[in-house]
């Protein structure tokens, strides 16, 4: 149902054979790889931020004390004629230092 890969060095969400989303939480950019996943709904294992993995949406803000980007969604991505397009400014996810 989700798979993960890598697409011009970003790593990218695939739901379920067609959604494409930067594996990425745009909360702190950390990564997405080992992230819990209800039904159609990813929680990101920093903060606790969800994600709607159909629509991008944030559904669950995040349990910090910094607050999300003004669009707190999914970065989608998408491959047309060979070029990779994304709806906005893509990140290379990281992990928080010492980790």
């Amino acid at each position: 149902m989700l798979d993960f890969v890598e697409i011009n060095g970003f790593p990218v969400m695939v739901f379920k054979g067609e959604r494409k989303w930067l594996a990425g939480c745009p909360h702190k950019r950390r990564p997405l790889r080992n992230s819990e996943v209800r039904g159609d709904v990813i929680r990101c294992p920093f903060h606790g931020a969800e994600f709607d993995l159909n629509t991008g949406r944030l559904v669950r803000p995040p349990e910090s004390k910094t607050s999300c980007p003004e669009d707190c969604s999914l970065i989608e991505v998408k491959v047309e004629n060979g070029e990779v397009k994304f709806s906005r400014e893509p990140f290379v996810p990281s992990l928080p230092r010492g980790q």
